[in-house]
């Protein structure tokens, strides 16, 4: 496939790297329209990957005007079970 037909296909890509060591987890959360979702989870030491995904534009029919909501992630992190 050149890259021409790849483009026309696909809009987003995403190369990724697989490590036998790693599990995956994952969570689905819903919210109203201007509302916010807080999540809290305890992690072990180790690397972690945190990501956020929306339903694709794909998925909807040609012309239903879909808008993506707007995305903000932060992460905090609990030090001394009291500090931010």
């Amino acid at each position: 496939m050149s890259i021409d037909d790849f483009k026309s296909y696909f809009s987003r890509m995403s190369i990724n790297e697989y490590r036998d060591d790693s599990t995956f987890s994952s969570i689905k959360v819903s919210h109203t329209e201007g509302g916010h979702v807080f999540v809290t989870t305890e992690l072990l030491a180790g690397t972690h990957n945190f990501s956020v995904a929306q339903i694709c534009e794909r998925m909807f029919p040609r012309g239903s005007e879909y808008q993506y909501s707007y995305c903000h992630m932060i992460l905090m992190k609990l030090n001394n079970d009291s500090d931010l």
